[in-house]
């Protein structure tokens, strides 16, 4: 089964956290994260294990959202 695309806006809000964390922690999904400051974004993912790439990718500008 193909993995479902999430997007989050806010991605570093705490409730955005704790939800990236859950989807994080299954392999059905790929996580398109969105925040003002992708380098907090990506200390927090890295806080948790885990980094941009594979299971999540992170954007700056909801211009990306789009696509």
């Amino acid at each position: 089964m193909p993995k479902r695309s999430i997007a989050i806006l806010g991605a570093t809000s705490h409730i955005a956290k704790g939800l990236i964390y859950r989807f994080l922690q299954s392999e059905d999904f790929h996580l398109h994260l969105y925040s003002r400051s992708v380098d907090t974004l990506k200390a927090f993912l890295s806080s948790i294990g885990q980094q941009a790439g594979k299971d999540c990718t992170a954007h700056n500008s909801y211009k990306d959202f789009e696509k």
